[in-house]
């Protein structure tokens, strides 16, 4: 044997090794050398893993591993097939799971610890995929409607469950291991009359016989359902015991149904038994099968007694004619027939048809006789009866009905007397085929008729009726009408019965009476004014229900009173000087007073007059007074409102003015600009005197929009920009005890709006929120984006789903009470002082949100403050602001050579307008007024291809203008300008045939922008 060179067996074991071999100093755990298969786990070279100490390359997936890890590097023989461990690769975040051993090597020097580490990923898949494969057999199992089962039965008898799958706990109501912690679990819960049968049938299979067995159980709920089990049985591969194999089916609906089935099958048999008809059948000779029936009796037969008898014996006859022969020759011919026939003087109702076998052939009759002898005599009596109802029903001052329970009373029977009470014929409401009888029923009567019957049908009781109804000729008729529901056969009312008659004489004979006795009183109590009549000693003796509710009391309380028991002593005796006055005198005495009603005080207006006896006597004093406190708040707010429209129209007049001289200014500066050099120092004067101009134009537009004689400007709009403007402006003139605060969205959504409206909204929350703090406090403005869903819908009434910018205006101030709140954004409503308020503020603010397509919320509470919550819709396309002044020159617009009629009554805007087209290559000839530029379109029309047309001038408006250019040409394209108009006056035009709109003041490359638009815009649009 050759000597074995051990150290380099040594080292070819480590060379060659399967696992990654690690070489390690234990007590400085630096690794010392590793085997190829360490450096092709971690893909690591060696030169790089000898850079790294032992624990850099390991990782515990539980707690405390690495400790134990690093304890193993100082010991021997604890650590052996370690698993839970992780090697780190090269590829940054992959970790391989590793099965570790630490084995100490001694040297003559010193220990030295090698690890030895595993692979076991491919292991681990192994086993994830068994334990998926396990939970899809399980979850197999599971949804398969039966149970499966397995037990052992062993060489001494003795057996024991095995396996359960999950729907044995659907089935029983008892998990898996509930039998399978004893054999004899199963048998605890069979049914106990089942139970022998049960064990009958296991003893077969544990002698080795598969089979099945049917049994009941009893589930944990109690109830009880019906197993099938079926079992195969097999020896083990010793042949040392017996495996059982089951399969248990919950058949308990299937019995259910077989159940139900021999209970249908024996109620059908007892019915044809009992059934007063006659069931029969014969074969192809015409001889008796069967026969049964209660009806056999009647006839003197019993069950079965005819079988084997011709029927022609039965008969008493041969001919084919016959009509019961006839009927079965004709039912074996494969015909079915009904017939009536009388025998042994008992009439009956008969039907044949002819009896088929399973493949369809014919092999003989089968009939049914259905005795209604008794029906027939009924029918007779009934036939009677009614004709004599009819002759009665004739004869009565009135009529009778029948109808179903829906709104048109859809009639089933009427008598005779509709004809005398409607002048209709019973016909024409029979199912409605002339007309439904609640069309002749008064209108302000049908929901009163219908309600009441409802409500008797309700009560389970008759109802009586009284309206009005109206007849062929067109005359209006009382009725009285009493009836009762019907209940059919469901159980339910299906009809009405009942009887209506004319009461007209006698409810006009009482109307008049009424009148007559009632006229005075339903004048008095129906008057909304309050009334009292007071005897010569000045004490109550009549009064109205006003004038009890005036001083809270009852007419019984107030009658023999006199105004001390009613009033305060010093209006008591205001009111009895005037009354002493009104007897002494005789005169009438109007007077307008303040009194207390309901615990308000209210401006009462009262009229007294004496009443007189039949000489002429002043007897007492009647006295009526009615409440006209809104009447005088209404004068005043008509007379405050008449004074803002006035001024109104004055700033509307003042502002078209102005448009037209800032048309003018900014026009012609920025045609000065467009000639200067952006270089020069004039160009910047010119553009600060154009900005000027263009803020003086949104001071004018303001005005317009208190005038409401302009449309919004609208463009993207930031309110945080709006907010801060209006901050800096505040923090100059507002109250210094007063605090600002802003909280506003950085990336806060635009919207769509008017900027100078939104700054209008803003300026006036933020005034009255100063009113509101006269010793100072704390104002907040703050916005956000909000989305509101249709939950948010609960707590914003006047809201819409939808993306939005919330801007809120919140204060510490003395705050409003509910009935401030309720009118808080009325026109004209205001808490403040005279001459320190029109009332305008909030409305303004309320229309302008409202204009945005926006709501406003307030919360308020006196002591606690006010904060008002706007919410305007998102912009959802950015388009650039067309109130925005570029700080450059804009782009040239695009002329022409198209010949265009200028029409304005302002010489300098019609010089204007005529250099900034002709500048374009237009040819502009201009119109000073209506009258003039019609003249100019008649003559020149054909080489005239746009007119531009001030809406407002005198003479002749805009809009007539427009009118009889259309009548010389329909097909005139007309551009309108104007700094005051209304959006409803622009749609007007618009709709009328204009083709576009220049709002004043306007600037040059805005209206040759308008210009060019209008002149390339497609006719057939």
């Amino acid at each position: 044997m050759a000597e074995i060179n051990w150290q380099e067996l040594a080292y070819t074991l480590f060379e060659e090794a399967g696992d990654a071999l690690i070489l390690f100093d234990p007590e400085t755990e630096e690794i010392l050398d590793v085997n190829p298969m360490a450096q092709s786990l971690s893909g690591f070279s060696r030169r790089e893993l000898l850079k790294f100490k032992v624990t850099y390359l390991f990782r515990s997936e539980s707690p405390g591993g690495m400790q134990r890890l690093r304890q193993a590097f100082r010991r021997t023989g604890l650590f052996h097939s370690q698993e839970g461990f992780l090697l780190r690769h090269e590829k940054g975040g992959v970790w391989i799971p590793v099965n570790l051993t630490i084995t100490r090597l001694h040297t003559e020097t010193s220990a030295l610890g090698l690890i030895t580490a595993r692979d076991i990923r491919e292991r681990r898949e192994t086993l994830e995929r068994i334990r998926k494969m396990e939970a899809e057999l399980r979850r197999v199992t599971s949804s398969v409607s039966d149970c499966l089962w397995s037990a052992e039965v062993d060489s001494a008898g003795h057996w024991s469950y095995c396996y359960f799958s999950p729907v044995v706990e659907r089935m029983t109501g008892r998990p898996p291991e509930f039998f399978l912690s004893s054999p004899s679990r199963w048998l605890d819960i069979v049914h106990p009359e089942d139970r022998l049968l049960w064990q009958e049938a296991f003893e077969r299979f544990r002698s080795g016989q598969s089979g099945a067995v049917e049994y009941r159980i009893c589930c944990q709920d109690g109830a009880e359902r019906w197993l099938h089990d079926s079992v195969m049985v097999t020896s083990s591969d010793n042949g040392a015991s017996l495996l059982l194999d089951g399969i248990i089916s919950d058949i308990t609906e299937r019995k259910l149904a077989d159940e139900a089935l021999r209970q249908s099958e024996s109620r059908l048999r007892l019915l044809i038994e009992q059934t007063p008809a006659i069931l029969w059948t014969t074969d192809t000779e015409l001889r008796i099968t069967s026969s049964v029936g209660a009806g056999l009796a009647k006839i003197g037969y019993r069950p079965n007694e005819t079988v084997g008898m011709p029927l022609y014996e039965i008969m008493q006859t041969n001919d084919p004619e016959h009509a019961a022969i006839n009927a079965h020759l004709r039912a074996l011919r494969g015909e079915s027939v009904s017939y009536e026939y009388c025998f042994r003087d008992r009439d009956f109702q008969v039907h044949i048809e002819p009896l088929r076998d399973t493949h369809d052939c014919i092999i003989g009759s089968v009939g049914v006789a259905l005795d209604f002898t008794e029906r027939k005599a009924a029918e007779l009596a009934l036939r009677e009866s009614q004709r004599t109802l009819a002759t009665l029903m004739s004869n009565l001052p009135g009529l009778a009905y029948r109808c179903r329970i829906d709104k048109n009373w859809t009639m089933e029977f009427v008598s005779e007397g509709t004809i005398d009470l409607t002048g209709y014929q019973p016909d024409d409401f029979i199912g409605n085929r002339t007309l439904a009888f609640a069309d002749l029923i008064h209108e302000d009567d049908r929901d009163m008729v219908w309600n009441e019957v409802q409500a008797a049908l309700a009560e389970n009781r008759p109802f009586r009726l009284l309206y009005r109804l109206k007849t062929a000729t067109g005359e209006w008729k009382w009725v009285w009408e009493q009836g009762r529901g019907i209940v059919g056969a469901s159980g339910q009312y299906e009809y009405l019965e009942g009887f209506i008659t004319d009461i007209s004489d006698r409810k006009r004979f009482e109307e008049a009476l009424q009148r007559s006795e009632a006229k005075y009183r339903t004048l008095v109590e129906n008057l909304t004014q309050a009334i009292f009549l007071k005897d010569r000693d000045l004490r109550l003796i009549a009064v109205n229900k006003p004038f009890c509710e005036s001083v809270g009391k009852t007419a019984e309380e107030i009658i023999g009173k006199t105004d001390f028991d009613l009033f305060p002593p010093t209006l008591a005796e205001k009111h009895q000087r005037d009354d002493r006055r009104v007897l002494a005198e005789g005169i009438r005495l109007e007077i307008e007073e303040q009194r207390t009603i309901a615990g308000k005080t209210r401006t009462v207006q009262v009229v007294k007059s004496p009443v007189q006896d039949a000489d002429g006597n002043n007897i007492g004093v009647l006295g009526i007074f009615w409440d006209v406190t809104e009447q005088r708040l209404l004068e005043n707010q008509l007379r405050q409102a008449q004074k803002m429209d006035a001024i109104g129209k004055l700033a509307g007049g003042i502002a078209h003015d102005f448009n037209n001289l800032l048309t003018a200014i900014i026009g012609n500066l920025e045609l000065l600009r467009s000639e200067t050099s952006g270089e020069s120092p004039a160009f910047e004067l010119l553009t600060n005197a154009i900005k000027a101009s263009i803020r003086a134009s949104d001071l004018t537009r303001q005005l317009l929009s208190f005038a409401r004689q302009t449309p919004l400007l609208t463009g993207p709009v930031n309110i945080n920009e709006s907010i801060e403007e209006t901050v800096k402006l505040l923090r100059r003139t507002i109250d210094p005890r007063i605090s600002i605060e802003t909280d506003l969205e950085p990336h806060l959504w635009q919207i769509r709006g008017d900027a100078a409206q939104i700054g209008q909204v803003l300026m006036n929350l933020c005034l009255n929120a100063r009113d509101a703090m006269p010793e100072g406090g704390r104002l907040v403005l703050a916005t956000t984006n909000i989305e509101i869903t249709p939950r948010d819908l609960r707590s914003h009434m006047e809201g819409r789903c939808g993306q939005f910018v919330r801007l809120t205006v919140s204060d510490n101030g003395i705050g409003m009470p509910p009935e401030v709140r309720e009118h808080l954004f009325e026109p004209f409503f205001t808490t403040k002082e005279t001459g320190k308020g029109t009332g305008l503020g909030l409305a303004v603010v309320f229309g302008i949100v409202s204009q945005h397509k926006g709501w406003i919320e307030c919360q308020s509470e006196p002591g606690k403050g006010t904060r008002f919550d706007i919410f305007l819709p998102k912009l959802l396309s950015q388009s650039q602001d067309r109130s925005h002044l570029p700080s450059h020159v804009p782009e040239d617009v695009e002329g022409g050579h198209e010949r265009i009629l200028l029409v304005d009554d302002h010489e300098l805007i019609r010089k204007l307008g005529q250099q900034i087209l002709s500048r374009k290559g237009y040819d502009v000839i201009t119109a000073d007024d209506g009258p003039e530029a019609v003249e100019i379109y008649k003559q020149q029309h054909e080489n005239i291809d746009l007119v531009i047309v001030d809406m407002t001038m005198p003479s002749l408006s805009g809009q007539e203008v427009l009118a009889q250019l259309k009548q010389i040409d329909p097909k005139v394209r007309v551009l309108f300008s104007s700094g005051f108009s209304t959006d409803e006056a622009i749609k007007a035009v618009q709709k009328e045939g204009a083709i576009g709109f220049v709002p004043k003041p306007y600037r040059p490359d805005g209206l040759a922008r308008a210009v060019r638009h209008a002149l390339d815009r497609d006719d057939t649009n």
